[in-house]
Protein backbone atom coordinates (compact mmCIF):
# COMPACT_ATOMS: atom_id res chain seq x y z
CA UNK A 1 0.00 0.00 0.00
CA UNK A 2 1.21 3.80 -1.03
CA UNK A 3 -0.01 6.69 -1.05
CA UNK A 4 1.99 8.03 -3.81
CA UNK A 5 0.65 6.07 -6.71
CA UNK A 6 3.96 6.17 -9.13
CA UNK A 7 5.97 4.54 -6.30
CA UNK A 8 3.37 2.27 -5.79
CA UNK A 9 3.15 1.17 -9.48
CA UNK A 10 7.32 1.30 -9.56
CA UNK A 11 7.05 -0.99 -6.81
CA UNK A 12 4.76 -3.45 -8.05
CA UNK A 13 6.23 -3.44 -11.63
CA UNK A 14 9.64 -4.69 -9.98
CA UNK A 15 7.79 -6.92 -7.48
CA UNK A 16 6.11 -8.58 -10.45
CA UNK A 17 9.79 -8.93 -12.09
CA UNK A 18 10.66 -11.06 -9.16
CA UNK A 19 7.79 -13.40 -9.88
CA UNK A 20 5.56 -11.84 -6.92
CA UNK A 21 2.09 -11.98 -7.06
CA UNK A 22 0.99 -8.12 -6.23
CA UNK A 23 -2.29 -6.40 -5.27
CA UNK A 24 -1.71 -2.87 -5.22
CA UNK A 25 -3.99 -0.96 -2.64
CA UNK A 26 -4.27 2.65 -2.96
CA UNK A 27 -7.58 3.33 -1.01
CA UNK A 28 -7.29 1.91 2.74
CA UNK A 29 -11.39 1.88 2.69
CA UNK A 30 -11.95 -1.80 1.97
CA UNK A 31 -8.45 -3.09 3.80
CA UNK A 32 -10.10 -5.54 5.91
CA UNK A 33 -12.18 -7.22 3.55
CA UNK A 34 -9.14 -6.96 1.38
CA UNK A 35 -6.92 -8.67 3.35
CA UNK A 36 -9.69 -11.30 4.70
CA UNK A 37 -10.01 -12.11 1.39
CA UNK A 38 -6.73 -12.16 0.19
CA UNK A 39 -4.83 -14.14 3.30
CA UNK A 40 -1.75 -12.00 1.69
CA UNK A 41 1.82 -13.83 2.67
CA UNK A 42 3.80 -10.65 2.61
CA UNK A 43 2.25 -6.75 3.21
CA UNK A 44 3.90 -3.47 2.05
CA UNK A 45 2.71 -0.53 3.58
CA UNK A 46 4.00 3.45 3.28
CA UNK A 47 4.25 4.97 6.37
CA UNK A 48 2.33 8.40 5.43
CA UNK A 49 -0.94 7.47 4.08
CA UNK A 50 -4.54 8.90 4.80
CA UNK A 51 -6.86 8.17 5.95
CA UNK A 52 -4.90 5.29 7.74
CA UNK A 53 -1.35 5.92 8.41
CA UNK A 54 1.23 2.68 7.74
CA UNK A 55 1.08 1.37 11.91
CA UNK A 56 -2.59 1.18 11.00
CA UNK A 57 -2.41 -0.80 8.44
CA UNK A 58 -0.29 -3.11 9.56
CA UNK A 59 -2.07 -3.44 13.09
CA UNK A 60 -4.72 -4.75 10.41
CA UNK A 61 -2.62 -6.99 8.94
CA UNK A 62 -1.28 -8.52 12.37
CA UNK A 63 -4.65 -9.10 13.24
CA UNK A 64 -6.18 -10.94 10.16
CA UNK A 65 -3.03 -11.73 8.27
CA UNK A 66 -0.94 -12.88 11.56
CA UNK A 67 1.89 -15.13 9.48
CA UNK A 68 1.90 -12.10 6.59
CA UNK A 69 5.45 -10.64 6.70
CA UNK A 70 4.89 -6.95 7.27
CA UNK A 71 6.97 -4.18 6.20
CA UNK A 72 6.79 -0.65 6.50
CA UNK A 73 8.53 1.80 4.26
CA UNK A 74 8.83 5.16 4.36
CA UNK A 75 11.33 7.99 3.76
CA UNK A 76 10.90 9.18 7.78
CA UNK A 77 10.99 6.22 9.95
CA UNK A 78 12.84 7.81 12.14
CA UNK A 79 9.87 9.36 13.30
CA UNK A 80 8.15 5.92 14.92
CA UNK A 81 7.67 5.77 18.21
CA UNK A 82 8.47 2.79 20.32
CA UNK A 83 4.77 2.11 20.87
CA UNK A 84 4.38 2.06 17.02
CA UNK A 85 6.49 -0.29 16.91
CA UNK A 86 5.55 -2.39 19.18
CA UNK A 87 1.68 -2.69 17.52
CA UNK A 88 3.01 -3.94 14.54
CA UNK A 89 6.14 -6.22 15.53
CA UNK A 90 7.52 -8.23 13.71
CA UNK A 91 8.53 -6.10 11.16
CA UNK A 92 10.66 -5.12 8.43
CA UNK A 93 12.07 -1.05 8.39
CA UNK A 94 12.53 -0.02 4.82
CA UNK A 95 13.56 2.99 3.91
CA UNK A 96 12.90 5.03 1.01
CA UNK A 97 14.11 4.83 -1.60
CA UNK A 98 14.68 1.69 -1.31
CA UNK A 99 17.59 -0.81 -2.28
CA UNK A 100 16.40 -3.72 -4.82
CA UNK A 101 18.80 -6.18 -2.40
CA UNK A 102 17.94 -4.82 0.75
CA UNK A 103 14.14 -5.19 -0.13
CA UNK A 104 14.42 -8.17 -1.57
CA UNK A 105 16.09 -9.76 1.10
CA UNK A 106 13.51 -8.01 3.71
CA UNK A 107 10.94 -10.11 1.52
CA UNK A 108 12.46 -13.35 1.13
CA UNK A 109 13.34 -12.96 -2.12
CA UNK A 110 17.24 -13.01 -2.31
CA UNK A 111 17.48 -15.93 -4.54
CA UNK A 112 17.04 -15.13 -8.12
CA UNK A 113 16.99 -11.29 -8.05
CA UNK A 114 16.81 -9.36 -11.19
CA UNK A 115 17.32 -5.63 -11.31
Amino acid sequence: MEDEEPVGRALERWLKRQRVHVLLLVDTARLEETIAAFQPTHVVSDLRMAPRDGVEVLSVVKRLAPHAVRSLLSGSLETLTEAALETISPCNLISKPWQESTLAADLGLVRGVRS
